[in-house]
């Protein structure tokens, strides 16, 4: 669970901005109640704020931008969520994250298709789920986050829920 396999294949930027600098894991821990992934942690101190591609963006609790901060999306369902498991108990398989297990989104699609933790256990064990945006279908990837994003920018893991052109041929990270 490290960033080796991501630097290799997505070179971080020179400068990346909204890194937290000297600001406290912890306090971002314990607002949102629960430990976080050593290599999430680690996309945020080497990558920043940005876009993977042109395409998807890492939620990241130091930006000032409140559509891509972590906590907010980590306390506050702005994805909808719960009312998806709410109004289809049947097709919708996952909780929502406090609930021991459940989803708790680290990443956004242009698309609006999100990318999900799932909490189950200690942090270093979280995998991966990708979902569609407006919809059900959701893809579960067992690597960690920044093993499954250099795996989808590979192509040695597929999901039917992102688009065909994702990745592109020379995936890149813009900051911003």
């Amino acid at each position: 669970m490290s960033l080796g396999r991501l630097r290799a294949v997505l070179p971080p930027p020179s400068r990346p901005n909204e890194t937290g600098g000297g600001a406290s894991w912890s306090e971002i821990e314990r607002r949102i109640g629960t430990a976080l992934p050593a290599d999430y942690k680690a996309f945020i101190a080497v990558y920043g704020t940005g876009r993977v591609d042109d395409f998807l963006v890492i939620l990241n609790p130091f930006t000032a931008n409140p559509y891509i901060d972590l906590v907010d999306h980590a306390l506050n369902d702005p994805e909808g969520l719960a009312g998806l498991r709410r109004d289809h108990p049947g097709l919708y398989r996952f909780d929502r994250y406090p609930a021991p297990g459940g989803l708790m989104p680290f990443g956004v699609t242009d698309n609006g298709d999100l990318f999900y933790w799932k909490t189950a256990g200690p942090a270093e064990g979280w995998t991966v789920v990708v979902c569609e945006a407006r919809g059900l279908d959701c893809d579960e990837i067992a690597l960690s986050m920044s093993d499954a994003v250099a795996a989808l920018l590979i192509r040695t893991v597929r999901t039917r829920v992102l688009p065909p052109g994702f990745p592109t041929a020379h995936p890149a990270f813009h900051s911003g």
